[in-house]
């Protein structure tokens, strides 16, 4: 399915903690299949065509999420994620 995440690259980042880095792929529609991750505590979605960032209340683990250049109008799911800090 294309402009879903499938080609994902999971990196441990210096800090040791689980980060999801999908940057410069602007073909990323949605982020359908993120429940997979449910270690990842750090995503970094930039830029893309993602609108809804519901899949993402499945990660139970996510401190850190960076999103810029993305067309999303549901920003208000942030708030109902408890470990973001």
């Amino acid at each position: 399915k294309r402009g879903v995440l499938g080609k994902e690259k999971l990196r441990i980042a210096k800090d040791g903690f689980p980060s999801l880095i999908y940057d410069n792929n602007r073909n990323v529609k949605s982020l359908e299949g993120i429940e997979k991750f449910q270690n990842l505590e750090n995503l970094i979605l930039y830029p893309g065509k993602i609108r809804t960032l519901k899949p993402i209340l499945e990660l139970k683990h996510l401190e850190y999420i960076y999103i810029k250049k993305n067309p999303i109008s549901d920003f208000e799911i942030l708030g109902q994620i408890g470990t973001l800090k």
